[in-house]
């Protein structure tokens, strides 16, 4: 088996993320979340190369990794709170993706990390139902059913 780098800061992270190597991305996922809780300061510059990665990890076709992406970015919010909010653009739209997820536990992540969205005021909860509303119509059940539970998720807080 090969050795895969274990990075002790999120700059140090930053680098590997890209990487087409789908075990290198579920090793560096389960760390990811952690090292954005204790980094001691992330800057705008940083934010936007983490966010560009978690992107295409939830682009990808591996459910544990977009998992782990959707930890990522929720972590960040929380960590960044207001200041996350001219990156919601570009996330929610693939994090709402994800409520179509076949995983229970990506759909689950997924509607954590729209919580998440919301209880750190990162964009505004009339917004969030706006942008959830569509995916209450999906032909999906299990999409509609997330959608509405992420809706009374948001009504809660």
């Amino acid at each position: 088996m090969a050795h895969y780098p274990q990075p002790t800061s999120l700059e140090a992270a930053l680098p590997l993320l890209l990487r087409p190597d789908l075990r290198l991305r579920q090793q560096l996922g389960d760390q990811l979340a952690t090292l954005v809780r204790r980094e001691p300061e992330i800057t705008q510059d940083v934010a936007a190369e983490l966010l560009e990665a978690m992107q295409a990890w939830l682009n990808g076709g591996n459910f544990k990794v977009a998992q782990n992406g959707l930890e990522t970015i929720a972590a960040l919010s929380e960590r960044l709170g207001t200041d996350f909010s001219h990156f919601v653009p570009g996330v929610l739209p693939h994090v709402i993706d994800r409520l179509a997820d076949t995983k229970e536990a990506v759909r689950h992540m997924a509607r954590v990390c729209i919580a998440a969205l919301g209880e750190s005021k990162a964009a505004p909860p009339r917004a969030l139902l706006a942008r959830l509303t569509p995916a209450t119509q999906h032909k999906a059940p299990h999409t509609r059913e997330e959608a509405v539970r992420t809706i009374q998720t948001l009504l809660d807080t």
